[in-house]
């Protein structure tokens, strides 16, 4: 009875190693696919943007949403549908605020998300963020609209064909559906050259790349894909805020 005893004990720890062994293999997998659920479902959200901006274009003479419309509120975010930042005007159309907050960059940039409602903040009794805001301030969001597509404050909006003839002004020889609207980012995408500053304003900044090395884009044509930095076109002033990858 005694060996029979000792021999199921053993038989025991032969299971529980088993067991141990299998969950190591299995969490990393499962850990890719939860990443890959949220790179999917983040994609799907710039896709919601982009027919958004599209929509929005329809109602506005084919112009793009602009990035603010009033110099005085670019940096206002605590706002109602259809004022002051791009967010709010897509809002209109899209009728779901949080498409604009990465999920993958909720959890490795909490500050950084964009709230649907005025939120206490969690560290500092009595302070309040409106909606639109984030907890790291007022001008961070999680989905970047790009310079040349958005404009900036007071300048002028554009229209696709705009873009086009801006590129070709500028000797940029590349399809329209290569211009980055939308990426993954704080703020908005200020450059295309590689950044050394921990800076935001590159594209590419480390912290855009959240997606297992990877980073979403939406495209001015309309369609949307997640790419690494070497598909990235690098550029330098005063060109660099054209933001193109190589292929569409």
């Amino acid at each position: 009875m005694k060996n029979q005893k000792a021999f199921t004990l053993i038989e025991l720890l032969v299971v529980i190693s088993i067991i141990s062994l299998l969950i190591s293999i299995l969490l990393p997998a499962l850990g890719k696919a939860r990443n890959a659920a949220r790179t999917s479902v983040c994609l799907s959200q710039f896709r919601q943007s982009l027919v958004a901006n599209y929509t929005y274009q329809g109602d506005y003479n084919g112009y793009n949403v602009p990035l603010c419309k009033n110099l005085n509120r670019r940096n206002y975010w605590g706002s109602e549908p259809g004022f002051h930042r791009w967010q709010n005007y897509l809002e209109v159309y899209t009728g779901n605020y949080s498409i604009f907050n990465c999920p993958t960059r909720e959890i490795l940039f909490p500050d950084h998300s964009v709230l649907n409602q005025k939120t206490p903040y969690p560290t500092n009794s009595g302070w309040v963020r409106s909606r639109g805001e984030s907890f790291s301030g007022g001008a961070s969001v999680n989905t970047a609209y790009t310079y040349k597509v958005g404009g900036y404050a007071d300048s002028s909006a554009t229209r696709n064909e705009d873009l086009e003839n801006a590129m070709h002004d500028d000797e940029i020889n590349k399809p329209l559906a290569t211009l980055v609207a939308f990426a993954d980012g704080r703020f908005w995408t200020v450059n295309a050259k590689p950044t050394t500053t921990p800076g935001d304003d590159s594209i590419f900044h480390p912290d855009r790349y959240v997606h297992d090395g990877r980073i979403n884009m939406g495209y001015v044509d309309g369609h949307a894909s997640t790419r690494v930095k070497e598909d990235v076109e690098v550029r330098w002033w005063p060109k660099d805020t054209w933001i193109t990858t190589r292929t569409p």
